[in-house]
Protein backbone atom coordinates (compact mmCIF):
# COMPACT_ATOMS: atom_id res chain seq x y z
CA UNK A 1 0.00 0.00 0.00
CA UNK A 2 1.79 3.42 -1.14
CA UNK A 3 1.94 6.24 1.20
CA UNK A 4 -0.28 8.82 1.22
CA UNK A 5 0.23 12.36 -0.77
CA UNK A 6 -0.26 15.61 1.71
CA UNK A 7 -3.62 16.32 -0.60
CA UNK A 8 -4.93 12.96 0.90
CA UNK A 9 -3.79 13.55 4.61
CA UNK A 10 -6.53 14.96 7.50
CA UNK A 11 -5.44 17.97 8.91
CA UNK A 12 -4.25 15.98 11.96
CA UNK A 13 -2.31 13.91 10.30
CA UNK A 14 -0.47 16.97 8.00
CA UNK A 15 0.24 18.49 12.04
CA UNK A 16 1.94 14.90 13.50
CA UNK A 17 4.15 14.81 9.86
CA UNK A 18 5.57 18.38 10.52
CA UNK A 19 6.32 17.75 14.32
CA UNK A 20 8.23 14.73 13.20
CA UNK A 21 9.82 16.16 10.46
CA UNK A 22 11.30 19.16 12.82
CA UNK A 23 12.34 16.81 15.57
CA UNK A 24 14.59 15.27 12.99
CA UNK A 25 15.92 18.50 11.96
CA UNK A 26 16.74 19.75 15.07
CA UNK A 27 18.44 16.43 16.30
CA UNK A 28 20.39 16.58 13.30
CA UNK A 29 21.78 20.03 14.05
CA UNK A 30 22.78 18.98 17.58
CA UNK A 31 24.40 15.96 16.29
CA UNK A 32 26.81 17.93 14.22
CA UNK A 33 27.58 20.57 16.52
CA UNK A 34 27.94 18.41 19.72
CA UNK A 35 31.57 16.92 18.26
CA UNK A 36 32.79 20.60 17.38
CA UNK A 37 31.91 21.63 21.06
CA UNK A 38 33.66 18.65 22.63
CA UNK A 39 36.50 19.01 20.38
CA UNK A 40 37.18 22.69 21.40
CA UNK A 41 36.90 21.54 24.87
CA UNK A 42 39.31 19.12 24.54
CA UNK A 43 41.49 21.01 23.13
CA UNK A 44 41.32 24.21 25.48
CA UNK A 45 41.51 21.61 28.29
CA UNK A 46 45.18 19.66 26.68
CA UNK A 47 46.61 23.79 26.42
CA UNK A 48 45.78 24.19 30.02
CA UNK A 49 47.61 20.70 31.00
CA UNK A 50 50.69 21.64 29.02
CA UNK A 51 51.44 24.95 30.78
CA UNK A 52 50.81 23.50 34.11
CA UNK A 53 53.27 20.75 33.08
CA UNK A 54 55.51 23.19 31.39
CA UNK A 55 55.52 25.73 34.90
CA UNK A 56 56.16 22.82 37.42
CA UNK A 57 59.16 21.80 34.92
CA UNK A 58 60.31 24.30 34.93
CA UNK A 59 60.39 25.56 38.68
CA UNK A 60 61.63 22.30 38.97
CA UNK A 61 64.76 23.32 37.31
CA UNK A 62 65.27 26.50 38.45
CA UNK A 63 65.15 24.91 42.29
CA UNK A 64 67.66 22.22 40.77
CA UNK A 65 69.53 24.65 38.85
CA UNK A 66 69.63 27.16 42.19
CA UNK A 67 70.93 24.32 44.30
CA UNK A 68 73.44 22.80 42.11
CA UNK A 69 74.92 26.50 41.51
CA UNK A 70 75.06 26.45 45.30
CA UNK A 71 77.10 23.58 46.01
CA UNK A 72 79.28 24.36 42.93
CA UNK A 73 79.63 27.86 45.46
CA UNK A 74 80.58 26.13 48.11
CA UNK A 75 83.25 24.03 47.14
CA UNK A 76 84.62 27.05 45.29
CA UNK A 77 87.26 28.86 46.81
CA UNK A 78 84.92 32.47 46.64
CA UNK A 79 82.84 30.54 49.42
CA UNK A 80 85.89 31.37 51.59
CA UNK A 81 88.37 34.07 53.19
CA UNK A 82 90.96 35.51 50.43
CA UNK A 83 91.90 38.41 52.24
CA UNK A 84 92.19 39.81 55.27
CA UNK A 85 92.70 43.58 56.65
CA UNK A 86 92.76 45.50 59.87
CA UNK A 87 92.53 49.22 60.45
CA UNK A 88 91.53 51.24 63.18
CA UNK A 89 94.00 49.44 65.65
CA UNK A 90 97.01 51.00 67.54
CA UNK A 91 97.73 49.41 70.68
CA UNK A 92 97.38 45.81 69.02
CA UNK A 93 98.88 44.37 66.46
CA UNK A 94 96.82 42.95 63.60
CA UNK A 95 97.68 39.30 63.89
CA UNK A 96 96.17 39.94 67.85
CA UNK A 97 93.06 41.45 66.44
CA UNK A 98 92.22 38.20 64.10
CA UNK A 99 93.36 35.89 66.45
CA UNK A 100 90.80 37.37 69.01
CA UNK A 101 88.12 37.24 66.64
CA UNK A 102 88.94 34.41 65.49
CA UNK A 103 89.42 35.19 61.76
CA UNK A 104 91.63 33.61 59.29
CA UNK A 105 92.92 33.31 55.86
CA UNK A 106 91.12 30.22 54.52
CA UNK A 107 87.43 30.62 56.73
CA UNK A 108 84.37 30.26 55.29
CA UNK A 109 82.76 33.45 54.38
CA UNK A 110 79.77 32.25 56.10
CA UNK A 111 81.82 32.62 59.19
CA UNK A 112 81.14 36.60 58.81
CA UNK A 113 78.59 37.11 57.26
CA UNK A 114 75.60 38.43 59.76
CA UNK A 115 78.07 37.15 62.60
CA UNK A 116 79.49 41.01 63.62
CA UNK A 117 77.91 40.61 67.28
CA UNK A 118 78.54 37.32 67.89
CA UNK A 119 82.61 38.04 66.52
CA UNK A 120 82.68 41.34 68.75
CA UNK A 121 82.08 39.40 71.66
CA UNK A 122 84.11 37.15 71.10
CA UNK A 123 87.23 39.27 70.53
CA UNK A 124 86.27 41.30 73.26
CA UNK A 125 86.04 37.92 75.80
CA UNK A 126 89.61 37.12 74.36
CA UNK A 127 91.11 40.55 74.69
CA UNK A 128 89.74 43.40 77.42
CA UNK A 129 91.25 46.38 74.87
CA UNK A 130 89.10 45.52 72.15
CA UNK A 131 86.09 47.85 72.66
CA UNK A 132 84.20 47.52 69.12
CA UNK A 133 84.65 45.04 66.07
CA UNK A 134 83.39 46.22 62.66
CA UNK A 135 83.37 43.70 59.66
CA UNK A 136 82.55 44.27 55.84
CA UNK A 137 82.93 42.16 53.02
CA UNK A 138 84.25 43.71 49.54
CA UNK A 139 84.55 41.58 45.96
CA UNK A 140 82.85 38.31 47.51
CA UNK A 141 86.25 37.52 49.74
CA UNK A 142 88.00 39.93 50.93
CA UNK A 143 87.12 40.93 54.18
CA UNK A 144 87.72 44.34 56.23
CA UNK A 145 88.27 44.67 60.23
CA UNK A 146 87.94 47.47 61.53
CA UNK A 147 88.36 47.73 65.49
CA UNK A 148 87.80 50.63 68.32
CA UNK A 149 89.96 49.92 71.61
CA UNK A 150 89.82 51.37 75.00
CA UNK A 151 92.48 53.27 75.61
CA UNK A 152 94.93 53.64 78.14
CA UNK A 153 93.68 55.75 80.52
CA UNK A 154 96.93 55.29 83.59
CA UNK A 155 99.68 53.07 85.18
CA UNK A 156 98.61 51.46 88.50
CA UNK A 157 102.33 51.02 90.88
CA UNK A 158 101.69 47.63 92.43
CA UNK A 159 104.42 45.32 93.78
CA UNK A 160 107.16 47.39 91.98
CA UNK A 161 104.98 46.75 88.29
CA UNK A 162 103.18 49.20 86.45
CA UNK A 163 100.04 47.43 85.25
CA UNK A 164 98.04 49.08 82.12
CA UNK A 165 94.64 51.09 83.81
CA UNK A 166 92.24 51.08 80.39
CA UNK A 167 89.66 53.60 80.27
CA UNK A 168 86.90 51.31 80.83
CA UNK A 169 88.25 50.49 84.46
CA UNK A 170 89.87 47.38 83.34
CA UNK A 171 93.46 46.71 85.23
CA UNK A 172 95.58 44.23 83.16
CA UNK A 173 97.06 41.53 85.15
CA UNK A 174 100.42 41.64 83.61
CA UNK A 175 103.06 43.98 85.14
CA UNK A 176 105.41 45.70 83.12
CA UNK A 177 108.44 47.37 84.53
CA UNK A 178 108.91 50.59 83.53
CA UNK A 179 105.16 52.74 82.48
CA UNK A 180 104.75 53.61 78.48
CA UNK A 181 103.32 56.92 77.35
CA UNK A 182 103.16 59.92 79.40
CA UNK A 183 99.91 58.70 81.78
CA UNK A 184 99.58 59.43 85.31
CA UNK A 185 100.93 56.78 87.55
CA UNK A 186 98.35 55.55 90.54
CA UNK A 187 99.45 54.21 93.52
CA UNK A 188 99.24 53.16 96.75
CA UNK A 189 95.61 51.93 96.04
CA UNK A 190 94.90 48.88 97.75
CA UNK A 191 91.36 47.96 97.22
CA UNK A 192 90.32 47.42 93.68
CA UNK A 193 86.80 48.81 94.34
CA UNK A 194 88.40 52.26 94.94
CA UNK A 195 90.84 52.02 91.82
CA UNK A 196 87.77 51.75 89.96
CA UNK A 197 86.36 54.87 91.78
CA UNK A 198 89.68 57.05 91.06
CA UNK A 199 89.49 55.96 87.03
CA UNK A 200 85.59 57.20 86.84
CA UNK A 201 86.58 60.24 88.25
CA UNK A 202 89.89 60.57 86.30
CA UNK A 203 87.71 59.83 83.09
CA UNK A 204 85.46 62.79 83.77
CA UNK A 205 88.11 65.14 83.74
CA UNK A 206 88.99 67.83 81.19
CA UNK A 207 91.37 66.69 78.50
CA UNK A 208 94.07 69.53 79.73
CA UNK A 209 93.43 68.50 83.29
CA UNK A 210 94.09 64.79 82.20
CA UNK A 211 97.76 65.58 80.31
CA UNK A 212 98.64 67.68 82.95
CA UNK A 213 98.89 65.09 86.25
CA UNK A 214 101.94 63.41 86.57
CA UNK A 215 100.84 60.94 90.03
CA UNK A 216 97.79 60.33 91.96
CA UNK A 217 98.67 58.96 95.47
CA UNK A 218 95.63 57.60 97.62
CA UNK A 219 96.55 59.10 101.31
CA UNK A 220 93.65 59.07 103.41
CA UNK A 221 93.14 60.71 106.56
CA UNK A 222 91.46 60.16 110.17
CA UNK A 223 89.23 63.17 109.04
CA UNK A 224 89.17 62.66 105.24
CA UNK A 225 89.91 58.43 104.43
CA UNK A 226 89.05 59.43 100.54
CA UNK A 227 92.01 61.58 100.22
CA UNK A 228 93.85 61.59 97.72
CA UNK A 229 97.45 63.77 96.44
CA UNK A 230 97.88 64.47 92.89
CA UNK A 231 101.77 65.42 91.33
CA UNK A 232 101.27 67.88 88.84
CA UNK A 233 103.65 68.20 85.52
CA UNK A 234 103.38 72.09 86.09
CA UNK A 235 105.31 71.69 89.60
CA UNK A 236 101.96 72.21 91.72
CA UNK A 237 100.33 69.56 94.08
CA UNK A 238 96.45 69.10 94.74
CA UNK A 239 94.59 67.44 98.15
CA UNK A 240 91.41 66.29 96.88
CA UNK A 241 88.36 63.87 98.11
CA UNK A 242 88.34 60.74 95.54
CA UNK A 243 84.51 61.25 95.37
CA UNK A 244 83.98 64.59 94.26
CA UNK A 245 87.65 64.91 92.27
CA UNK A 246 85.89 65.40 89.12
CA UNK A 247 84.08 68.25 89.90
CA UNK A 248 86.91 70.01 92.37
CA UNK A 249 89.05 69.86 89.70
CA UNK A 250 87.67 72.06 87.13
CA UNK A 251 88.41 74.92 88.89
CA UNK A 252 92.34 73.83 89.30
CA UNK A 253 93.42 76.16 85.77
CA UNK A 254 91.82 79.04 86.84
CA UNK A 255 93.25 78.88 90.78
CA UNK A 256 96.49 77.94 89.20
CA UNK A 257 96.79 80.93 87.00
CA UNK A 258 95.99 82.83 89.90
CA UNK A 259 99.23 81.61 92.00
CA UNK A 260 102.12 83.73 91.68
CA UNK A 261 104.51 80.66 92.70
CA UNK A 262 104.15 77.10 92.79
CA UNK A 263 102.29 75.22 95.63
CA UNK A 264 99.40 73.20 97.50
CA UNK A 265 96.02 73.49 96.23
CA UNK A 266 93.84 72.21 98.29
CA UNK A 267 90.05 71.35 96.94
CA UNK A 268 89.20 69.02 100.12
CA UNK A 269 86.67 71.71 101.82
CA UNK A 270 86.26 74.35 99.81
CA UNK A 271 89.37 75.72 97.47
CA UNK A 272 92.07 77.40 98.45
CA UNK A 273 96.42 77.26 97.42
CA UNK A 274 99.47 78.01 99.36
CA UNK A 275 102.67 78.01 98.28
CA UNK A 276 105.32 75.25 99.30
CA UNK A 277 107.47 76.54 102.58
Amino acid sequence: MSRKTNQELTPWQKYQKQQKEQQRAQSSVFTKARPKRIGKKLSKLRKQQNWKLFWKMGSLIVIFGAALLFIIYLISPLSHIQSLKVSGNQALSDRSVLSSAGLKKGDAIFNVLGQEKALTQRARSKNVKIRSLQVSISHLNHVKVHITEYKTAAFLLHNNKYHVILESGVISKVGQKQPTGHYPIISRFKKQSTTHKMISQYNKLEKSVQQNISEIRFAPTKSNPMRVHLFMNDGNEVYATLTTLAKKMAYYNSISTEMKQNGVINLEVGAYSYPFK
